[in-house]
């Protein structure tokens, strides 16, 4: 554990759940029934995930719910620290050296439709595009805020962002030959909007033969739900 992060916020750095192939295939037809016409999956480089990582002082992952000016869903990736609240400075490696970023937020460019694995099931391998192309790129915090608040007006009563810890994302990264992950759109058990993360191969393909390779969030907003911006 990273020695700047107390004790006594261990639950946030383990936040979140593996599950099986079984049961993420379950929650995503679930969403697919419901929601016909909506996006079924988002794709990221791990290159997003690993800069978050990189700083000392964070403890988890937040996604946020977000809506363009054309009206469609998207996902914005900030880093938590051991409070829960957005980072708001994060320091890379460069060619030169150390990098500092401001408000490191995230958003990315690959959905299914149109960009999705070959197969009628999303979890099965394959796909048209590869991790590495579809690296996450910044957007600015009011930018961030504009979209996420746009969703949250057209879905009043939606599942506007879940959290997950340190520890399961940076175990989703070690899978063996993952260059990326692509979020799921799912319906849990309790019949709310939540997303699930798959590691992905250079090729774009699912990998899905480490155990419990999914992983999902158990923080949820709301009902704890951080400040923005």
């Amino acid at each position: 554990m990273n020695a700047q992060i107390s004790v006594k916020n261990q639950s946030l750095l383990t936040s979140g759940l593996r599950l099986s192939v079984t049961a993420a295939q379950e929650m995503i037809n679930t969403y697919q029934q419901q929601e016909p016409d909506g996006l079924r999956s988002f794709m990221f480089s791990r290159h997003l995930l690993d800069q978050m990582l990189e700083a000392p002082q964070c403890a988890g992952i937040r996604i946020f719910n977000a809506m363009n000016e054309e009206g469609e869903q998207r996902l914005i990736f900030t880093a938590a620290d051991a409070s829960g609240e957005r980072i708001r400075m994060i320091q890379v490696k460069g060619a030169d050296g150390a990098v500092n970023i401001w408000d490191p937020i995230f958003t990315g460019n690959g959905f299914c439709p149109f960009d999705c694995p070959k197969g009628a099931l999303e979890l099965i391998p394959g796909s048209d595009s590869t991790a590495s192309d579809l690296n996450a790129k910044t957007i600015s915090s009011q930018e961030a805020q504009e979209m996420i608040l746009s969703y949250q007006h057209h879905e009043p009563e939606g599942v506007y962002a879940i959290l997950l810890g340190r520890q399961i994302v940076q175990s989703l990264l070690n899978t063996p030959g993952c260059a990326g992950i692509r979020v799921f759109n799912a319906i849990d058990q309790k019949d709310e909007h939540t997303f699930l993360l798959a590691p992905v191969n250079a090729a774009g393909g699912n990998l899905l033969q480490f155990g419990n390779p999914i992983i999902a969030g158990e923080v949820k907003c709301p009902f704890d739900c951080p400040k923005f911006p």
